[in-house]
């Protein structure tokens, strides 16, 4: 894949995390979301550049962040609109 291709694939991974994550009416998604960020942020190791290393990182923290965010519909707002956030930065 080429670089463009390789973005769009993690921007496409980042939505459908920001989707499902910003929708109150449903349950958290765990298993699909932490598939989606590991798949994201592999992808993203194939990057080069300061800004996508920055980003990665980012990525990492929210992933890191996941786990807080199952019961308090609020966090999980925000958490979405960083990865939301992440993916247009990218």
């Amino acid at each position: 894949m080429n670089q463009i291709e390789v973005k769009d694939a993690i921007r496409n991974d980042l939505r459908r995390i920001a989707r499902w994550e910003g929708d109150l009416l449903q349950d958290p998604l765990p298993q699909r979301t932490a598939i989606f960020i590991n798949h994201a942020n592999k992808l993203m190791q194939e990057l080069p550049g300061e800004k996508e290393k920055e980003l990665r990182e980012e990525l990492i923290q929210l992933q890191e962040r996941y786990a807080l965010i199952q019961t308090d519909p609020q966090m999980r707002i925000q958490w979405a609109e960083k990865i939301l956030t992440l993916s247009c930065r990218l």
